[in-house]
């Protein structure tokens, strides 16, 4: 589980082997690769981590949370958004951690469940799940 904001860039020739790309950055002891989208257990052969499909999504007012058990987020800003992270500090108060913008075209953030976010601007993005 991530404790600080780390942006891993994504170069273009990584962008249609994320899963290999995310195990070479940050690794996933006990797992092998299948089938490009999802990693299987090697003690009992179930699926670990899958790749969920992109989301697109509109501005918004609300912050929102990721899927339970999301490991990575991937966010694509297209150059014209931001995804902004946030730690729930009280129901009303939040503490601004990091997050992607127009600098960026495609980054990995490794995950926490104490973390919500808010979109700014129209992005894409796909999580990183942990499955079972």
């Amino acid at each position: 589980m991530a404790t600080k904001v780390e942006r891993i860039i994504v170069p273009d020739k990584d962008k249609n082997r994320i899963l290999e790309f995310h195990e070479e950055k940050v690794g996933y002891q006990g797992y092998e690769l299948y089938q490009k989208h999802t990693l299987i257990s090697l003690q009992t052969g179930r699926g670990g981590c899958e790749l969920s499909e992109w989301e697109e999504r509109p501005p918004t007012r609300v912050v929102e949370e990721a899927p339970a058990k999301t490991i990575s987020v991937l966010i694509d800003t297209k150059g014209t958004g931001a995804f902004r992270i946030y730690k729930r500090k009280s129901h009303q108060e939040f503490e601004y951690l990091g997050g992607a913008g127009k600098d960026t075209k495609l980054v990995m953030i490794c995950w926490n469940p104490e973390w919500v976010f808010f979109c700014n601007g129209t992005l894409r993005f796909r999580y990183i799940i942990e499955q079972g």
